[in-house]
């Protein structure tokens, strides 16, 4: 794994032609067709907002996290992007990090200064120490979707090979299937 930053003459590129690798933003991992991660979700999402304390401790630190449960009103599965990646916070006070990335990291490639810019730049403290945490985001699917004629039917979901994680959304089984 390469970190942002570094000088690489001719990165190596995926089995699509996209690059593995860019100096500004690091390593990339690209998929196609990938199948969404569902979840209850009720409309609601549980977040980290600036200078709330976290705990790097558990990984992944999830940004946003859809609430809802089985059973539970309002709540209904959703599909959902998961992006995962690497992310800055501040080790000594254990907080997301705000690195100035325009005009600042992506000119000067100094993560500690790029920290300190931003930090200062949101009103948060810096502590002068930063790390990196796991972390994910979970991005609804509300665009960007298939034209109706080639929506999802119900074997999709249900079938043989279905695409739904039936116990990670609390059913012992495919729901549809009789005992």
């Amino acid at each position: 794994m390469v970190h942002s930053g570094k000088d690489v003459k001719d990165p190596p590129k995926d089995q699509w032609g996209q690059p593995l690798y860019d100096k500004m933003k690091g390593d990339f991992k690209w998929a196609k067709d990938v199948i969404p991660t569902y979840v209850w979700f009720n409309g609601s999402v549980e977040r980290h907002l600036l200078g709330e304390k976290i705990d790097p401790s558990k990984q992944p630190m999830h940004h946003n996290y859809p609430l809802g449960k089985k059973g539970k009103k309002n709540a209904k599965i959703w599909p959902f992007k998961v992006m995962k990646g690497k992310q800055m916070y501040d080790s000594g006070n254990n907080t997301f990090a705000v690195p100035h990335l325009f005009g600042g990291y992506w000119k000067h490639y100094d993560w500690n200064q790029a920290m300190a810019d931003g930090m200062k730049a949101a009103g948060l403290p810096y502590s002068g120490k930063y790390d990196w945490v796991e972390t994910d985001m979970y991005w609804k699917i509300t665009h960007m979707v298939v034209p109706k004629t080639q929506a999802l039917k119900c074997n999709d979901c249900h079938g043989e090979k279905g695409r739904m994680d039936w116990k990670a959304l609390g059913y012992g089984s495919d729901p549809r299937k009789k005992s």
